[in-house]
This record gives structure tokens, C-alpha cells and sequence, in this order.
């Protein structure tokens, strides 16, 4: 089995963000939102300061949920800050977010996501909207016109996509979180 060549997006610590390109400027990560902005959140970063786009990342607290952003949404990956990467399958028009909880090194989690088996057992997740891409992966904390890490670019046709969830082992020393991204049809 080869490794295919993967990016890994990672976060500072808190929940990483899929977001259309588009909704970028609506997204404030922990600054201070704009003055016309009421954010609720029950979640604070920064106990002194007002609610932040970041604290309502953060209360997320399954492994992945939405939440509403300017015009649209974007998809939060909850619970732990894990590497996270993009492996786009044609047959159900959409593809897969992997994160590995654990592996040896990123070369071997890589490895193991060309093998995704289909008899995984999943469990339903949410469905996510958005009208175009491409999406971007980035850490929540991030505004979205100011990014000061990597972002990750998903080539996926704008929709309506089922997501599921599922963890994978495929030996004693990997352990893999999927979310399946299926389109369930194209952007109205």
C-alpha cells in the first residue's frame, strides 16, 4: 500500500472550521465581533471579553455539527483538535474529512486513507448546506480573511451533503474518525 500525498490541516487547540470561500468574511474566529454583531455563545476563550464566532465554534460539543455563518453555514469538527484532511470519492459525490487520532507518524495515517473500507458502521450526523465552493478547513480560532495558518481547499460542488461518522482501526497502532460527506443534491 502506498501513502498518497496528504496536507493535514491542524488547529491551535480548538475545533477546525469547513467554510465556503464566499462566507469567509463573516467568520471573526476570536476577535471581537463587529459592533452591528450580537454573538450568543455559551463557550468564552476569553472570559472578560464578549462572545466570539470561536466560542460558538466551540460549543460543539458532537464530533461534527453546523453553525450558521452570514448568509450560510459552516461544518464544525468537535471534540478534539485532530489533524484533518480532505480524500474526495466520485461514486457518492462527495468524499471523506479523515482525522487521525492516533497513527505512528502522518505518513501512516495517509496510507491507511486510500484503504477506506465500505463496511464501516456509521452514524448519522447533520446535513450541510452551502451554495458554492471551494470550501476551506482552518481553525476556528482564525478570522477568515486573516489566516495565519494552513488552509486546506475541498473541491466540492455546492449542495446539500448527508455528513456520517464513523472510526476506523485498521491496526493495533491507527485509529482514524471519518465523516463521510455524501451530496444529497446540487445548490438551489
Amino acid at each position: 500500500m502506498t501513502s498518497p500525498a496528504l496536507q493535514w490541516s491542524h488547529s491551535n487547540g480548538g475545533p477546525l472550521l469547513v467554510l465556503p470561500s464566499s462566507l469567509l468574511g463573516a467568520w471573526e474566529g476570536t476577535d471581537e465581533p463587529e459592533p452591528y454583531r450580537a454573538v450568543q455563545a455559551r463557550s468564552r476563550w476569553n472570559p472578560e471579553g464578549p462572545a466570539t464566532d470561536y466560542d460558538r465554534a466551540c460549543d460543539v460539543t458532537d464530533l461534527v455539527g453546523t453553525v450558521p455563518v452570514g448568509e450560510g453555514e459552516g461544518l464544525v469538527l468537535g471534540d478534539e483538535p485532530l489533524a484533518t484532511t480532505w480524500w474526495p470519492v466520485a461514486k457518492i459525490r462527495g468524499g471523506f474529512l479523515v482525522r487521525w487520532e492516533y497513527a505512528e507518524t502522518d505518513a501512516v495515517a495517509a496510507r491507511w486513507v486510500s484503504a477506506i473500507p465500505g463496511h464501516l458502521s456509521w452514524e448519522p450526523g447533520v446535513r450541510y448546506r452551502f451554495q458554492e465552493g471551494p470550501l476551506l478547513l482552518f481553525d476556528s480560532a482564525e478570522p477568515g480573511l486573516d489566516p495565519s495558518g494552513y488552509r486546506l481547499e475541498i473541491a466540492l460542488a455546492g449542495g446539500t451533503y448527508e455528513v456520517h461518522t464513523a472510526k476506523w482501526r485498521p491496526d493495533a497502532s491507527t485509529s482514524l474518525l471519518l465523516h463521510r460527506l455524501t451530496s444529497r443534491g446540487a445548490a438551489a
